[in-house]
């Protein structure tokens, strides 16, 4: 009989014992760890080494160390084991129940246009969790890879291919308005019909934001279209502060819809204004590594982003494309 029929013939807490016998290096300890005798543990080990006709195990100095064949077998044994742990959790699995803090990266407008509508959601299902946000940097993906952050919202116009070992799902297109002051002339050539065109951005001073990712360059550039060799500007690290340069003058922003919209709602005085002008094609990435890919929380709280991050604005429905 083959090794892997005859694995199918075991029950599980003989591969439990298998597996625990070669992560300690003894009978008695993974005996302990499984809560059985080490005399039931002895007999569940001496009825796997008959039917394989192998001693599996072959004792040195430092404990036991697994034979060839144990060796071969370990691989499916680790992944029958887990695949039946993550069936019991999920079985089991309550979002009231969990408890702990999720850490997110992303750039300080998600605080506005889509982080509010997705937590809200979360808190009403999970309400012992807690939730961090920490800024993009340089260090993002190597944070991502070791625990530092649980996900990344990140655009896909500055990341079109992910790095290996992470995944992600788009959760919406960007587009683009320009946000300015509401006795700008562009906002009384916007309100007589007429459309925005690069040219006409181009006659006003503008205010740019550009997020610092010291490996790749601006995170998020919205200079475009470029600047006039004459044109003077405002650069600025933050979208937050940036609406407040606007009033009373007739600088420009160019910026996320979503955002320009929540700035224009909160802050008397502003308009946003469509841009339909050409630009590369961008969505909002929600990233993860493969740590967390399997864990059934996370996968939890990735749908609800692909349910609730498009809640903000309805013009921008969701979209869910795996990356």
């Amino acid at each position: 009989m083959k090794e892997a029929e005859l694995m199918l013939d075991l029950r599980l807490t003989h591969l439990a014992l298998l597996s625990e016998i070669v992560s300690t290096g003894s009978l008695s300890e993974a005996a302990e760890h499984l809560g059985l005798t080490v005399a039931s543990a002895s007999r569940m080990l001496k009825k796997m080494q008959e039917d394989f006709d192998d001693p599996l195990f072959i004792r040195v100095w430092r404990g036991l160390t697994p034979t060839d064949t144990t060796k071969r077998m370990m691989p499916v044994v680790r992944e029958l084991l887990e695949r039946m742990e993550e069936l019991e959790y999920q079985k089991h699995f309550s979002p009231e129940k969990l408890k702990g803090t999720i850490t997110i990266g992303a750039a300080d407008n998600a605080l506005v246009s889509l982080l509010p509508p997705v937590i809200r959601a979360v808190r009403e299902k999970a309400p012992g969790l807690s939730f961090r946000l920490q800024p993009l940097d340089g260090r993002q993906f190597q944070r991502l890879a070791e625990g530092g952050l649980d996900f990344l919202l990140y655009p896909t116009l500055n990341l079109p291919e992910l790095p290996a070992h992470f995944f992600g799902i788009n959760l919406f297109r960007v587009s683009r308005s320009l946000l300015v002051d509401s006795n700008h002339p562009l906002a009384a050539r916007y309100a007589a019909g007429e459309a925005l065109t690069i040219e006409s951005i181009r006659m006003y001073p503008r205010i740019l934001i550009k997020l610092q990712d010291s490996c790749r360059g601006p995170v998020f550039d919205i200079s475009l279209p470029e600047l006039k060799s004459s044109q003077t500007f405002i650069e600025l690290p933050y979208f937050l502060g940036a609406p407040y340069f606007l009033k009373g003058t007739e600088y420009t922003l160019l910026m996320p819809t979503r955002t320009a919209r929540f700035f224009a709602r909160q802050i008397p005085g502003l308009i946003a204004i469509p841009y339909e002008g050409e630009y590369a094609e961008n969505y909002t990435r929600l990233i993860w590594h493969e740590r967390s890919d399997k864990s059934i929380p996370m996968q939890w709280l990735r749908s609800m982003f692909a349910m609730h991050a498009g809640e903000s604005d309805a013009e921008e429905p969701p979209c869910q494309q795996e990356s």
